[in-house]
């Protein structure tokens, strides 16, 4: 089960990367129609390598949206807001693993007290439940699948990749069109700054370490969601 975090560390590392070839919304998109293929996948899987492999590039995508939806929020929505929709993100994703663990509860049947390792792997549930739960997934990548039609790219990549227009287009359909004027002259501005390249070794930097020790009591959630 632990592989999908190594592919989570491989998307967060090239989810910059990835970003600036096709865009954050479109990243975004590609990674929930790989939760569909990956989770049928992963329980059709017929061998443990098999398994692996899927349960690996299915951490890739997670690893990417991960990186790149708290980005594309702040680059979408109007100052005065980011903060409030980021923390609907963050609290969509608490909302998604409690739904994955009730649905698991009622795929699951139940094991009599005392049972051993090996009458688990016998049973329904080593057999076929976990099958069922991985393939949960698929209905749960095609259901948020339906509104990305209604969802529009990052205006700032538009404008780093030569579409003003559609750029425009963006702002509008989320503030008036002065509103997308004013945006678009604040992006234009910080598209000039671009080209100061930041090294890694600011990431050693006093003020960064700070921010990291303020919210390090992220690292809990995980501890709470495997426990």
């Amino acid at each position: 089960m632990s592989s999908a975090l190594l592919g989570c560390i491989f998307g967060a590392l090239i989810s910059g990367m990835v970003r600036r070839q096709t865009g954050a919304q479109a990243a975004i998109n590609s990674f929930r129609r790989a939760v569909q293929r990956v989770g049928l996948g992963t329980a059709v899987a017929s061998h443990f390598d098999m398994f692996v492999v899927y349960r690996i590039v299915g951490g890739v995508g997670i690893g990417l949206a991960s990186a790149l939806s708290p980005l594309y929020i702040a680059e979408v929505q109007p100052a005065e807001k980011r903060g409030r929709f980021v923390a609907v993100n963050q609290l969509t994703i608490v909302i998604g693993v409690l739904a994955a663990q009730l649905i698991n509860l009622m795929i699951a049947e139940p094991v009599e007290p005392g049972a051993t390792q090996q009458m688990i792997v016998d049973s329904w549930n080593g057999q076929m439940g976990w099958r069922w739960m991985f393939g949960a997934g698929t209905g749960a990548g095609a259901g948020v699948s339906g509104p990305d039609v209604f969802v529009p790219e990052s205006p700032r990549w538009l404008m780093k990749a030569g579409k003003p227009e559609r750029a425009r287009a963006a702002l509008e359909r989320i503030g008036s069109a002065d509103y997308a004027d004013r945006i678009l002259r604040e992006i234009a501005h910080t598209l000039e700054k671009d080209n100061n390249k930041v090294s890694y070794g600011a990431l050693l930097a006093p003020q960064v370490k700070t921010d990291c020790d303020h919210w390090h009591g992220a690292r809990h959630i995980p501890a709470v969601v495997w426990d």
